[in-house]
């Protein structure tokens, strides 16, 4: 491949090129999409001119998928300086991600890596402060290693997705590992978790929104409850929160609660309502409710 395609702007590949090992980004500068799935051939992404740094100006939107012997970015790092939704997924080879991200893609908001077996370490310097949106899906290795990923500098990130055993502690959040300013939390997949760490928790004073799912071990929520900012919680697989004992530490202070318990439940607060509970089968009680100062507000079951 040695022709410039100088006017093409988006360019999906797609379990084909079995004889492509490495896409020279530098032949097509105009490219505001490229996304590159399952080639399993392939092997990097790089420039055809070594040495001379290309910066992808165009490019907005990158996706590698199903590249089983993909393994590296280029060695410059990847100058995309409005690249703002990145995601790879599903390639057990890669190892690192691209280097300098912090400098040379700072219009990133969306960062998605999802099963990379092989990759432990975020790069150098960290991840750009534009950063609104990151999700780490089964990369044990890597979320090992999360309290060097430097999230809490990080001002802009509002969302955070783990999924995926989090070794030691058996609480989670640890201390300073998530910025105060974050909104939405979501933890799966993790048979380790037993507790969730109320201090860090309460921490986080703009959190809106906290997910939990099949998390078989976890029993307590917090003793000091949740952070009154919160407006939806939603738990699904996790047993051994179905314990009556455990719901009195939901939720602290004023705030209110809807609470739909089934195999998955989810929460919906509203500050005009104190408390309204819908038990289901899980706690072992056919559709009892309890509900304490409605306020005049009529709640009807979906």
């Amino acid at each position: 491949m040695h022709q410039c395609y100088a006017s093409l702007e988006s360019l999906c590949i797609r379990s084909s090129c079995d004889s492509l090992l490495s896409f020279p980004l530098d032949l097509f500068p105009k490219l505001n999409h490229l996304g590159i799935h399952g080639c399993n051939n392939l092997q990097s992404l790089s420039f055809s001119c070594q040495g001379l740094l290309q910066h992808l100006v165009s490019l907005r939107r990158l996706e590698i998928s199903n590249c089983s012997n993909f393994v590296s970015f280029p060695e410059e790092g990847l100058p995309a300086p409005n690249l703002t939704w990145f995601q790879v997924r599903n390639c057990n080879n890669l190892k690192a991600l691209p280097d300098q991200m912090h400098t040379l893609l700072p219009s990133l908001r969306t960062l998605t890596i999802r099963i990379c077996r092989e990759l432990e370490l975020l790069p150098d310097g960290g991840l750009p402060s534009s950063l609104n949106s990151l999700e780490i899906f089964s990369c044990e290795r890597l979320i090992a290693s999360r309290l060097g990923w430097g999230l809490q500098a990080l001002p802009s990130l509002r969302r955070f997705y783990v999924n995926g055993r989090v070794r030691s502690p058996e609480s989670f959040p640890e201390r300073a590992l998530l910025p105060s300013c974050l909104i939405s939390l979501e933890i799966w997949n993790n048979p380790l978790l037993k507790s969730l760490n109320g201090d860090e928790l309460h921490h986080l004073i703009a959190l809106k929104k906290l997910g939990i799912g099949r998390c078989p071990n976890l029993h307590s929520m917090p003793k000091e409850g949740l952070p009154t900012s919160l407006l939806f919680l939603s738990v699904k697989e996790c047993p051994l929160l179905t314990k009556r004992s455990s719901i009195s530490n939901f939720f602290s202070g004023e705030a209110a609660l809807v609470l739909c318990l089934n195999h998955g439940f989810s929460f919906a607060l509203c500050s005009s309502w104190n408390l309204i509970i819908l038990f289901d089968h899980l706690f072992g009680v056919q559709k009892l409710r309890r509900v304490i100062g409605m306020k005049g507000k009529q709640i009807r079951d979906k």
